[in-house]
């Protein structure tokens, strides 16, 4: 890391609990506003995570009117920044103060049917509406491991590790130790957490089109289910307008990973990924760079530095 890129967390590191314990005392209501208006900001202002949305939307969704691409740009910044306030709340609040933001669930016949066969459940979650809410509530219910990594940020990593455990979550390590915590987990008749679109890195994952755009996408789960006789279900936390709540929604499993083909596994997934986001367009994180790994290793050509 840089030292520019040092210096940078360091003068965060004070302030970042600071702003999200201060967000905490907002009500959910007062939040979903709040994220309303950095969303805004962020639409009018030169900035980073406009280009990034801009660049994905024009790119994944070319037929959509011009009119039609701006509305969804702006909207998902919106989305995203109340992605950002609420985890506040799900992070400090107490669990019982969480769960009553949950207020409906579909689908979850799909986890019980499962595990009456003593079959795993791997939850995919992919960056639409609140995937930390997702991961609250299946850890409130069922035995889960997720995978962790060290935030850059010590304070940020540390409130997030606990919010994320306070019901039982039981993160494991990034790295071949962790992953066998997840197989054995699965083994064992229980949950565990991934991301699909994640950017799983050059070394961990492998090129396989997502809106018909090679995206380097992870084997973890094709892997997994090589290994055990596993459930693969797409989950998505929904969030429900004028900060109402949130809907948990379980889809049925998930075909075509079990295809004994590495490249064919990680094109289905792709595909009820891009399935899952077309349900939820405005509440999928346009702002990540998806796409900034390529084919011929030109990392960042994918998208323009200039805002």
């Amino acid at each position: 890391m840089s030292l520019t890129k040092r210096l940078r967390y360091a003068l965060r590191e004070p302030f970042i609990g600071i702003v999200i314990k201060g967000i905490s005392w907002l009500s959910f209501r007062q939040n979903y506003r709040l994220g309303g208006l950095i969303g805004r900001a962020l639409y009018w202002l030169p900035n980073k995570l406009l280009a990034t949305t801009r660049r994905n939307v024009q790119a994944c969704l070319p037929e959509l009117s011009k009119e039609e691409q701006e509305k969804l740009i702006k909207n998902s910044l919106m989305e995203t920044a109340r992605g950002f306030t609420e985890t506040a709340a799900m992070w400090m609040w107490p669990a019982e103060r969480v769960a009553k933001l949950i207020q409906s669930v579909e689908g979850e016949e799909h986890v019980r049917a499962a595990q009456e066969q003593g079959k795993g459940v791997i939850i995919m979650t992919p960056h639409i509406g609140s995937w930390e809410m997702v991961g609250f509530y299946v850890s409130t219910h069922y035995p889960m491991t997720t995978l962790f990594r060290e935030h850059r940020i010590k304070s940020l990593g540390k409130i997030m590790a606990k919010g994320r455990s306070k019901q039982g979550n039981q993160p494991v390590p990034a790295d071949i130790h962790g992953v066998r915590a997840l197989l054995q987990a699965l083994k064992r008749g229980e949950t565990i957490g991934v991301l699909p679109d994640q950017d799983p890195g050059y070394e961990a994952g492998e090129f396989a089109p997502l809106f018909g755009i090679d995206a380097v996408t992870m084997t973890l789960t094709s892997k997994l289910l090589k290994k055990c006789d596993a459930v693969v279900l797409s989950t998505v936390g929904e969030r429900l307008p004028n900060g109402k709540g949130f809907h948990i929604r379980f889809s049925p499993p998930v075909e075509g990973l079990r295809d004994p083909n590495l490249h064919a596994s990680l094109v289905a997934m792709n595909k009820e990924v891009e399935h899952q986001i077309r349900l939820l367009p405005e509440q999928y994180l346009w702002s990540y760079q998806r796409f900034r790994r390529r084919p011929d290793r030109s990392d960042q050509s994918f998208y323009d530095s200039s805002y």
